[in-house]
């Protein structure tokens, strides 16, 4: 084979984990093999029950090495818990020679590389979309040797599903972090305002207690993603008026976040504009304050 050629789907590279965990995983010698051996060597796929009979679990997160010696074959699998961009990161380190790496699904779906002489630590990179459910890893040498490094980690900066939330005064709302393969600690700046609470699968629970603002922080993957919330109590000025004909009042919603909008049951008697009541004639008429998902009503009696 000549040496200095690689073919390698390139992607993303990753941080490089300060522990690298040298694991033999599970391990399967194959003879030594013939120049006949490179076309077989090619079209090579593991059955599904192989697989599962030989790898070796790894954890997400976490920098594993392989050494390898020719017609070695390394297994290793991994499962998703939450769909979503996941990168595989693998390095190689003097490699000389034909070696492969694999990756399949449980459908025996495979995406794959050739790995042929590499410069040392010239990092090689691959990234896919994974749905939740486990994947296999192999390493396979023909008649190469050297050292891979290989990591599994989320490849995405983790969001979260609400970054202004408003809330009515005794109401909830879940909070959610995607893209993330840690668990979240939640936080929150003013807990007389509203409270937070952990519920699990990286969301968390908001209860609003009293009008005012707050932030809820969620911390994971050695990030800090921050939430605002405003909590809304809103109430009219008045709830009963009485007014001459031609005479007017400004109604206001106190403590409500955002527009409010405005009616009358009668605009013979009364009518309103941005919360100004103008009296008509003889009558009663109700206006109708809406904010924040809250209805507020105000009687007003024309003389």
């Amino acid at each position: 084979m000549k040496k200095s050629i690689q073919k390698v789907l390139v992607v993303l590279l990753a941080v490089v984990m300060s522990v690298t965990f040298l694991v033999p995983g599970s391990y399967v010698k194959a003879s030594m093999p013939t120049t006949d051996d490179f076309n077989e060597f090619d079209a090579w796929s593991p059955t599904l029950s192989e697989l599962k009979s030989n790898a070796k679990q790894v954890d997400l997160i976490k920098n594993y090495q392989v050494k390898l010696k020719p017609g070695d074959i390394y297994y290793y699998k991994f499962k998703i818990h939450r769909k979503g961009n996941y990168r595989v990161t693998y390095t190689s380190n003097d490699i000389h020679g034909y070696t492969k790496f694999y990756m399949f699904n449980k459908k025996l779906v495979r995406r794959d590389s050739d790995v042929y002489v590499c410069a040392p630590n010239d990092p090689h990179y691959l990234e896919r979309v994974f749905s939740t459910e486990e994947y296999y890893i192999v390493f396979r040498s023909l008649n190469g040797t050297g050292t891979f490094n290989f990591q599994i980690d989320y490849n995405t900066i983790p969001k979260i599903n609400c970054s202004d939330l408003v809330l009515l005064k005794g109401k909830s709302k879940r909070l959610l972090i995607t893209q993330s393969t840690d668990r979240p600690t939640w936080s929150i700046s003013n807990s007389s305002v509203a409270t937070v609470t952990a519920k699990g699968g990286g969301s968390a629970e908001v209860k609003a207690k009293k009008y005012g603002t707050t932030y809820v922080t969620a911390s994971m993957d050695g990030k800090k993603i921050k939430c605002k919330v405003r909590v809304a109590d809103p109430k009219l000025n008045k709830t009963s008026l009485k007014l001459k004909a031609k005479k007017s009042y400004q109604l206001k919603v106190k403590q409500g976040v955002g527009t409010v909008s405005w009616r009358t049951s009668k605009n013979s008697v009364a009518r309103v504009m941005n919360g100004k009541v103008i009296a008509r004639k003889k009558g009663t008429a109700y206006i109708t304050a809406r904010c924040n998902g809250k209805t507020m009503k105000c009687k007003v009696t024309v003389k």
